[in-house]
C-alpha cells in the first residue's frame, strides 16, 4: 500500500495469511508516522510491526496502523 500512486512513496507492506483469509480474522500492522508518505529512500518497503510495543518508547505515540480483514462476498 502507498499513500498515493507515486513510485517514490514508501510501500507499507501487509498481507493476510491463508488461515486469516479463510477465518476472517484481521491482520493489523503498525508503522512509524514519520515514514508516511515517504522517507529519503524512494520506494522504501516498510514491513511494520504487529505490536506497537515493539517500537522504541519515544516512537510508540507516533505510529499509525493498517488493518486488513477478509469477508465472504454474497450476492
Amino acid at each position: 500500500m502507498r499513500a498515493a500512486d507515486n513510485k517514490v512513496d514508501a510501500r507499507f507492506i501487509i498481507s493476510l495469511s491463508s488461515v486469516k483469509l479463510a477465518s476472517g480474522e484481521p491482520e493489523r500492522k503498525h508503522y512509524k508516522r514519520d515514514n508516511y508518505p515517504r522517507i529519503k529512500i524512494a520506494d522504501y518497503p516498510d514491513t511494520g510491526k504487529s505490536d506497537p510495543g515493539e517500537f522504541d518508547e519515544e516512537i510508540r505515540g507516533k505510529v499509525f496502523s493498517i488493518t486488513l480483514k477478509s469477508k465472504e462476498l454474497t450476492k
